[in-house]
């Protein structure tokens, strides 16, 4: 699925990832019953169009055709976006944005990165999109100001105009250039401070820039440091462990 271009890959991503999902709902807004319900579910699990026009079929023969049609919808937007990769032999994949990295191992770095996210998702810490970036990762970055914690314990921050929340969580190029910014600033930092850890094993792998990459964007800068120079921090923080370990080998 990822082999595809350029900025046609961040396409195809937006519309995987993207809060057109469809929802069940009767045409006088009451709840759906069970089998329209899991025609949706299903629906929303695949980026197949071929499945997500049967599961459109299994919605329109329970009663919604509002529902089908907003599934069938998806589906002729992911084989727009398909029909447009396929006119591109040859380019197969995203530009690669830091030199150690060829298209195909950036292209698969994206694709971990973004994970399950949609492009609107906001997490309970106030992280944000498709690549979940902090107010404080955006203040560094000069998209916000004043990163805090509000009364509940959720990240909040001032936007630098013209960027608002709104816009960020609705602009997925925006969300990738601010990852691209971050993962380059995170890449120079730990040429810097790290560079003798790469070729160093680590949980058990022999570390590459992909894997510091991953702990750092899991653990921060900081976090990378303490991860590094103490083994029983590997043992201690299985997520950042887990994010070296899932992006490691790959540039």
């Amino acid at each position: 699925m990822w082999g595809v271009a350029g900025v046609a890959a961040l396409l195809l991503i937006l519309v995987l990832a993207s809060g057109a999902q469809a929802r069940p709902r009767r045409r006088n807004g009451s709840p759906a019953p069970n089998d329209a319900a899991d025609a949706v579910a299903r629906a929303n699990l695949t980026a197949d169009p071929t499945k997500l026009d049967e599961h459109a079929a299994e919605a329109e023969g329970a009663g919604y055709p509002h529902t089908a049609a907003a599934i069938r919808a998806r589906a002729s937007r992911i084989r727009a976006v398909e029909k447009t990769l396929a006119a591109s032999p040859g380019e197969r994949n995203m530009t690669s944005q830091i030199p150690e990295a060829s298209d195909a191992a950036w292209t698969r770095f994206v694709e971990l990165m973004a994970g399950n996210n949609a492009f609107t998702t906001v997490s309970t810490r106030g992280d944000l999109g498709l690549f979940q970036m902090s107010p404080r990762r955006l203040a560094d970055l000069g998209y916000v100001t004043n990163p805090r914690k509000d009364a509940k314990g959720v990240w909040t921050a001032e936007w630098v105009a013209p960027y608002s929340r709104e816009t960020y969580l609705s602009d997925g190029k925006l969300q990738y250039e601010s990852f691209v910014k971050a993962t380059r600033a995170d890449r120079e930092a730990i040429l810097a401070r790290h560079q003798d850890a790469i070729g160093r094993t680590l949980a058990g792998k022999v570390a590459t820039l992909s894997g510091l990459l991953g702990a750092t964007r899991q653990a921060g800068l900081r976090g990378l440091a303490a991860w590094l120079a103490a083994a029983a921090d590997r043992v201690k923080f299985p997520q950042t462990t887990g994010a070296y370990l899932r992006a490691n080998g790959m540039f």
